[in-house]
């Protein structure tokens, strides 16, 4: 089963139970222009009976501050409260190796001056999760006050030099990234915390700068979402 709801002018705030359950995973996806918010006795359920043909279970995105016109609205989060549960669980032993519960993917705006990401909370109780990856995502517009057109050879730099003052360079997290984690993960169980991550992959982002400014004008600098948590 599937379940999808957007918001282009305002919040989503969930309250009652979402169950997009079946026999393999399911998948819900909210996103908001505003918040979204998992309000305490809330529910989202992808649970599947038996992993799918490609061995995988169910997906829950979860997407607050969703630009509109190239705009972000500062004041949007991701509040995930205590007292919400998410169940991305397969009741089925995998008995293969490639096989994996299923995925939590949370989007959200990173503050002005790249600093945090626009999440207040991960205080759900969440199960089944093989990934929990934190998108944390920057637009940048590339056309030039004065108008005209932008040069790639200075933004594309810029997009680089964020991303690794966010996020640190491959081995080594940056002083944001570990406040970041440790401040997401204080809430959550061992297990979830060890399938959280919060990692770029620059090549798949300067591939987007050039594609996507030939058609808007404006890039959305976002961290690539991996399928599998990689290992540590």
């Amino acid at each position: 089963h599937s379940f999808s709801v957007t918001a282009d002018g305002g919040s989503i705030d969930i309250t009652g139970t979402i169950n997009a359950s079946g026999k393999t995973g399911g998948s819900i996806a909210l996103q908001a222009s505003g918040s979204v918010i998992l309000e305490d006795g809330s529910s989202l359920s992808v649970h599947g009976d038996s992993y799918d043909a490609a061995g995988k279970g169910g997906s829950i995105f979860l997407s607050a501050g969703s630009a509109v016109s190239g705009v972000i609205n500062a004041d949007s989060v991701l509040d995930l409260r205590t007292g919400s549960t998410l169940d991305l669980r397969v009741t089925a032993l995998p008995d293969r190796i490639d096989q994996f519960g299923g995925t939590l993917h949370l989007r959200a705006p990173q503050l002005a001056d790249g600093s945090d990401v626009q999440i207040s909370e991960i205080s759900s109780t969440i199960t089944g999760a093989s990934s929990v990856a934190i998108e944390a995502y920057k637009l940048y517009n590339l056309t030039p006050d004065g108008g005209g057109s932008a040069e790639m050879t200075s933004v594309i730099p810029q997009v680089i030099s964020d991303a690794q003052g966010f996020l640190g360079t491959p081995g080594a997290n940056s002083d944001v990234a570990t406040a970041i984690l440790t401040r997401l993960t204080g809430d959550l169980d061992p297990s979830v915390a060890a399938v959280l991550n919060l990692a770029p992959v620059l090549r798949s982002l300067i591939k987007e700068v050039i594609s996507h400014s030939r058609r808007t004008g404006i890039y959305r600098s976002s961290v690539r979402v991996p399928t599998v948590h990689p290992a540590s």
